[in-house]
Formats: C-alpha cells, structure tokens, sequence
C-alpha cells in the first residue's frame, strides 16, 4: 500500500512540476496565468502551502527568472518560496501559485497537497509577480480549509469558512503539457 501511496504522489509531483519542467518554466506559467484562474477575476485563491525543494525553484532563481519585477526579490532572504496548489486536475495536470512568505511567520510548506500538517493560505494572485499572501486560511487540525480527494488526481482545496471551493471558484486551466515536460499553467478567461 505504501508503495502505491508514493507512486501516486510520484506521479503529482511529476504533474506539479511538469515532469521535466525547467524552473524558469514553471516560474513563468505561475506569474503569467494564476491570476486567471479565479472566475470572480479577483486573483484570490485559496490552497495549501507546498515547498518547492522536489522542483528544484529556489527564490534567486525565481526572482532571476522575472527579472526582480517584485519588490520581495530585493530581500530574498526574508522569504520562503513556496507553492499554493489549490486544485490537481484529471487531465489538466496541477496549477502550482508560486509565493513568496516572510520567514518570520513561521510557516512552512508541506511535501504535498493532502498532508495533515499544511497551512492554507489566501493569496491574490497578480500578473508577472508572485502571489502574495493575504492570510493564513487555515492551520492543521482548524478544518476552516481541507484537502478533498485525498491527494488524488481530481482533487482541490475547499474552504467551508469561506465559502470557497476549488470546482465552483476556479476557470479551467490546462497543464496537461506537463507531461511533456512543458510544466507552463495556461488558463482561459
């Protein structure tokens, strides 16, 4: 069981991280559509806070990859980097929002989207930039937040507190290039 467990996460994370993805393209899928992917067109998702270590984007690179086009890249050792992943989708792959967090909040990113230890976060999401953080949504254990699906291909983040769910508040979007080793978000208005 625990072997099918990890191959199954083995093959999310291929899907998070576009298999073979660069980290300047999953960097720039991030900030050029995931403020597309509320219909409302407000940018504000919700979803649990993933590191990025198994993909290989680290914050200089990042920063490098936009150009510093965010005032946090100028103090790059403030933050973590990290991504919201509100929604895995069937074919459609996973749309990973990259964040930047201050290091003083104390949060830290879980390894994947149905671990009892993540942090919810609301982040606005804006073109060319990082998604920034509007609040801790929700901590383990609050159930303000949770993960439906159990990790699982066709699975997001639902937030009952807020009246917020992944199939009722997000545009589709298509990553499935990711498993051509693409890994570029796209989303249609």
């Amino acid at each position: 069981m625990k072997k099918i467990y990890i191959v199954v996460m083995l093959v999310i994370m291929g899907m998070l991280t576009g298999c073979a993805a660069s980290p300047a393209r999953i960097t720039m899928g991030s900030v050029d559509n995931a403020y597309k992917l509320a219909k409302d067109d407000s940018g504000i998702v919700y979803g649990p806070f993933v590191t990025t270590q198994a993909i290989g984007v680290t914050i200089k690179n990042a920063c490098d990859d936009i150009k510093n086009n965010d005032l946090r890249c100028s103090h790059q050792d403030d933050y973590v980097i990290g991504a919201v992943v509100p929604v895995v989708g069937f074919s459609a792959g996973s749309a990973p929002i990259l964040t930047l967090v201050l290091k003083k909040t104390g949060i830290n990113g879980c390894k994947y989207m149905s671990a009892s230890n993540c942090t919810f976060l609301k982040v606005q999401a804006e073109y060319g930039k990082f998604a920034t953080v509007v609040q801790v949504a929700s901590v383990p254990g609050d159930e303000k937040c949770y993960w439906t699906g159990g990790g699982m291909i066709g699975s997001g983040t639902v937030c009952p507190s807020y009246k917020w769910d992944y199939s009722k508040d997000l545009r589709s979007f298509d990553a499935a290039s990711a498993f051509t080793g693409n890994g570029v978000l796209s989303v249609t208005k």
